[in-house]
């Protein structure tokens, strides 16, 4: 519980997004993951997690250009 109540905290941290997990995402291995800046909202699939994050990053892990 209380995961809304540390967005503020994680966007005065400087964090990028925020993963929000409650029994239904855990139960289907997925995470709603927020981007602070815009509000955007996706729900991502735990093992996509890192090729997710690198990619807002600009960094192509698939190994095509």
């Amino acid at each position: 519980g209380g995961g809304a109540c540390r967005l503020p905290r994680a966007d005065r941290a400087g964090a990028v997004f925020a993963g929000l997990r409650g029994a239904s995402e855990r139960g289907r291995g997925v995470l709603q993951v927020k981007h602070l800046a815009s509000g955007e909202q996706s729900e991502v699939a735990e093992a996509a997690m890192v090729a997710f994050l690198l990619s807002d990053a600009g960094i192509n892990i698939s190994g095509q250009s």
